[in-house]
Parts: structure tokens; sequence; C-alpha cells
């Protein structure tokens, strides 16, 4: 997809697909999966407004008017340096910052969404809100896809270039070794180079699990990993921020620990985030 801007109009994106992509069809599914992402979780935090579209005949090409959502938080696509305005935003306010950041995962994440393609540079900061500027790819058992696959048989084609999605993991798999497990891809497993030392190979199951003779599979539970261990993430805030005294700062990081768990089920849950006073996330066991 491409993004035009319009003359007078800072605060609206015109969005389509690319006109020079060699797979017009699939490039064409993924602008109006986007549309569909974007109605689909209207109001929520994080998630930019869709204001409307139009439907070009001739060219049968979708253009969509969306928000356009501040600044990325970091300086530029494979960088682990924050942005000034959001390390700003994380010293003055890290309990505000946190919030904001893991609503804006919860938001995609509780409508069956996950971002394969996850780096610093896919997020901005406008005010203190935290928003995903890119739709995310569907997970395959959430009810969405089946939506998307109708969509785009009627169009002649198969869903997916989503290396994750084509592959259909499901609780079904059964495995003998790692390898027999799909992994999702490598930017989703730090190929950035954005993951703070020591955690940067992604969460177990991203990568591929065998476990106990099944596929580990990939949920909203690999993202609980990513926000603790993304440079740009909570480890962010718990370096930067000016708390309001050592404990809550001690809080935060216990949480980090505890969201850096091997095991899915030992994270906490983005479902259940409260603003933390003090900074709770419960564990959900499967």
């Amino acid at each position: 997809k491409k993004a035009l801007t319009v003359v007078g109009r800072p605060d609206v994106l015109v969005k389509t697909r690319v006109r020079t992509s060699a797979h017009k069809v699939r490039s064409e599914l993924a602008a109006r999966a986007e549309v569909m992402y974007l109605e689909l979780n209207r109001g929520r935090r994080g998630v930019p407004r869709l204001y409307g579209g139009w439907r070009d005949a001739r060219e049968d090409r979708v253009y969509y008017v969306v928000q356009r959502a501040g600044s990325p938080i970091v300086v530029d696509e494979v960088s682990t340096v924050p942005s000034a305005a959001w390390l700003a935003f994380c010293r003055a306010d890290p309990v505000g910052a946190a919030t904001a950041l893991v609503e804006c995962f919860r938001s995609f994440t509780s409508s069956g969404y996950f971002m394969e393609d996850l780096h610093g540079a896919q997020f901005t900061l406008a005010g203190n809100d935290i928003y995903a500027i890119d739709a995310p790819e569907t997970l395959p058992n959430a009810p969405v896809a089946a939506v998307l696959d109708w969509t785009a048989r009627k169009g002649g084609t198969s869903w997916g270039g989503l290396k994750y999605v084509e592959m259909r993991l499901s609780v079904h798999q059964n495995c003998t070794v790692d390898g027999d497990c799909p992994a999702t891809s490598d930017i989703e497993l730090c190929a950035f180079r954005d993951c703070v030392p020591g955690w940067d190979q992604g969460a177990r199951e991203a990568r591929g699990w065998c476990r106990k003779g099944w596929c580990a599979l990939v949920d909203a539970r690999a993202h609980t990993y990513d926000l603790a261990t993304r440079a740009w993430a909570l480890p962010l805030i718990l370096a930067e921020g000016r708390f309001s005294s050592q404990k809550a700062k001690q809080r935060l990081e216990q949480l980090i620990k505890r969201m850096r768990s091997e095991a899915p089920e030992d994270r906490p849950s983005l479902f259940f985030f409260r603003c933390p006073k003090p900074l709770v996330l419960p564990r959900i066991r499967s």
C-alpha cells in the first residue's frame, strides 16, 4: 500500500494499493483488508480513524481516507533510537506511555490480528496515544480470516502473502521436533535488531516450537513477549521513565520479567491490562 498526502489537509492521508505491484490482485486485496481492519476496530485506542473511501471502477482500485496519526516513535525503520517525542513521553509519564502502548496492541490482538512485520516504525505517537499505522495480519483461526478468504475467492485468488497466515497453523498440528512447526517472519523474530540484548530471537512459539508433540500456537501472547523485549517498547520506559517512586519502577521491572516467560501461559494477558495502580497484568493460563 502507499499513502498520499492531501493539500491543505495535514490531518489525513489517502491510501491505495501500490500502482507498480507485480501482484495486482493480491495488492488490492491487502488494501481492502486494511479498510476492513479499520472499520472492524473503529473507535479502539490506537487504531487510526477511517473517514471513508471510494472505488475507481476503471482501475478496480480502492482509495480510502484515514487519520494521519502523528509521527513514528523511532527515528527510522531499522532503528532502536526513539523519537524525541516518544522519549519525552516515556520520561514524563512512564505509566501513561506503557498504558498507551499496551492498549494499542490490545486493540488489534483482541479482534484476531497479529503484527508479523513488527518494528518500531509501524507505530506513531499523537498526543498521548500510540497508533499502529498499517493493518496487522489476521491469525488463521480468527473469524475475520474466514471473511478475507471469502473475499479473495470472490476475486478469483487466494488470501495470504503473509508467511504465517499461509501456513494455516492450528492447535491440531502435531510434530516431533521444532523444525516441524512453522515460524513467523524474520521481522517478528528481531531481524531489524531492535530487541534488547539477550532477548533477540522473538518468542519461543514464534520461532516454531514442538511442545509435547504439538506445535505451540502463536497468538496475542507472543506480542506480550514482544512488548517486554523490543528496545523501543517497555524496556525503554523502564530505563528512561521518571517514576513516582522506586517501588513503582520495580513493579514494571517485575512485570517485564513475567512478560518474558518462555511458556505463553506464564505471561500476563494483554486483555486484562488496566492503568497500573499498581502496575499489574493478571496471569491467564490456557
